[in-house]
This record gives structure tokens, sequence and C-alpha cells, in this order.
């Protein structure tokens, strides 16, 4: 049986030069499993991926997520992946509390005046 155990990893830091907090994933996000493994990791809030809204460019898709903690956007682009919710900041405390308890997921420490 394969380990999971840490393979995402993630910092949860204000958006550049933002009061806003987000959830910028580090590794791990170029796997089949990513996807399915937030979502599962998610699953008390009940997130759902709203297809209809998903945006795709050629240098970035915008997922926008519908959940018991509000709406939230995830943007994969060429910096990386992002979990976004600028006007729901309870919601990404929510969601960062969620991954401190997932085993799949681990916070790497960050010094958030490198972001302002």
């Amino acid at each position: 049986m394969e380990n999971k155990t840490r393979r995402y990893s993630y910092r949860f830091r204000p958006g550049c030069y933002s009061r806003h907090y987000l959830i910028e994933f580090l590794e791990g996000t170029d796997t089949e499993d990513f996807g399915g493994d937030l979502l599962h990791a998610l699953a008390e809030i009940h997130p759902k991926i709203n297809a209809e809204k998903t945006v795709k460019t050629p240098d970035q898709t915008l997922y926008f997520m519908d959940s018991q903690a509000g709406e939230f956007t995830l943007s994969s682009d060429t910096w990386g992946v992002f979990l976004m919710g600028d006007d729901n900041q309870a919601g990404i405390q929510r969601i960062h509390n969620l991954l401190i308890q997932n085993d799949l997921f681990i916070r790497i420490q960050t010094d958030n005046q490198d972001y302002t």
C-alpha cells in the first residue's frame, strides 16, 4: 500500500501586497490525486466545484467552489496553485484548519512580512 503521509505542502499566507490570506499549494499539485485528495480533506464543508463557471486560458484555470463555508476560487496558473477567498477570510481560515488536521497536507511556515 502506498504511503501518502505528508504528500502535499502549502503555505497559509497573505497575498502579495494584500491583507487577504490565501493558501498556496507548493508540492504535489501535479499529481492526478491532488484534486480528489483536496476535496476529501475539505469534506466537512461539502465543497463543490461549479463546472459552469470554470474559466480556462492558456496560462490559468480558475475553478469556482461553493461550500458550507462559503465561496472560494482555486487558481492553477504559471505561478502555482492557490485557494483564495478574498471576501471570505473566515472560510479560508476554516480550510486552513481542515488541512492542518489532514495527514496528507503539511504547512510550510512562512514570514508574512515577505508578502507586504
